[in-house]
């Protein structure tokens, strides 16, 4: 299992996994070129403004949100504003080849922030706990588009979550990182505040999903719940695939496959594709402007101290 982990973690692979990825979409491309073209031109573009609202809404907002109000909850007085900034500049990690920068950009972040490592491992790790946690749930309502591997492992992953989240346990899970230090728990109602959020915060992205639908074909209201799961779903699933970065491919894979039970194949592509464009703005417009923020700072110190 080590072996086959490292082999994922190779930038070679994921070099060439990004390779065929190219490859594959290109031809695709090529072979509908005509019916993409259609499709384009019928485009309603204005609702790409709408897909837009909700990842910033998520991204830009619940996000740090959640960070801010996590780390307060075990003692460190962090704001809105600082946490944006450690997470965003943490996040453009995700783009790179195992995924390892995300964690270890975010413990950098959060260190210049003057915060605990022990507190950084307990906020990391709890939280992307309930992100997979909640992911998991979301996923259930579109449980039979998959195959039963996929079945049985999304009707798994939540409880494995619920396990891990249980004080005892999760003290177990970060004594590696943390060692002996004990520090202030997470409540449980913290955990369920935490959790509602992450449900708002898939919905939110499953109504993302629904716009971008609409830019390029009707659909009905009824199939928002197929929106929330593919969502939830994609997000999840391409984390895992620590061999694509930030998911690409893997996560588009997912949400057009749901999207066609309801949509054309094509104008699925079309959806996750325009998402995916729409994904990477935001991550990277939200990391300029936290690095453009500490840049600035960090000048103002140095004057200070001249």
């Amino acid at each position: 299992m080590k072996k086959f982990i490292a082999i994922l973690k190779n930038p070679w692979f994921t070099r060439v996994y990004m390779l065929v990825f190219v490859i594959w979409i290109s031809y695709f491309l090529f072979s509908e070129g005509e019916n993409f073209i259609n499709i384009i031109r019928t485009a309603k573009l204005h609702m790409i403004f709408f897909v837009l609202v909700t990842h910033v809404i998520v991204v830009g907002v619940i996000n740090p949100y959640l960070h801010s109000i996590a780390y307060k909850e075990i003692g460190s007085t962090v704001s809105f504003w600082q946490a944006f900034r450690i997470f965003h500049l943490s996040r453009i990690g995700n783009y790179l080849p195992g995924r390892v920068w995300f964690a270890t950009n975010y413990y950098l972040f959060s260190k210049k922030m003057d915060i605990d490592s022990d507190k950084i491992a307990k906020n990391f790790i709890i939280l992307n706990v309930l992100l997979f946690l909640v992911g998991g749930l979301c996923s259930l309502p579109i449980i039979n588009l998959f195959s039963p591997q996929m079945q049985n492992l999304l009707m798994i992953f939540p409880f494995m979550m619920m396990i891990l989240i249980h004080p005892k346990i999760f003290k177990i899970l970060i004594r590696p990182v943390i060692g002996k230090k004990n520090g202030k728990d997470y409540r449980y109602a913290f955990l369920f505040k935490i959790s509602m959020l992450y449900f708002i915060a898939y919905a939110v992205l499953g109504f993302g999903l629904y716009f971008g639908t609409l830019s390029f074909t009707s659909v009905d209201l009824t199939a928002l719940p197929i929106m929330v799961g593919a969502a939830s779903s994609s997000l999840i699933v391409g984390m895992l695939a620590i061999f694509a970065p930030a998911g690409i491919g893997v996560s588009e894979g997912i949400s057009a496959a749901i999207l066609s039970q309801v949509i054309s194949l094509e104008i699925a592509i079309m959806v996750v594709v325009t998402l995916r464009m729409v994904m990477v703005l935001v991550d990277f417009s939200c990391a300029l402007i936290s690095a453009v923020s500490i840049a600035r700072e960090e000048k103002l110190v140095k004057q200070a101290l001249a």
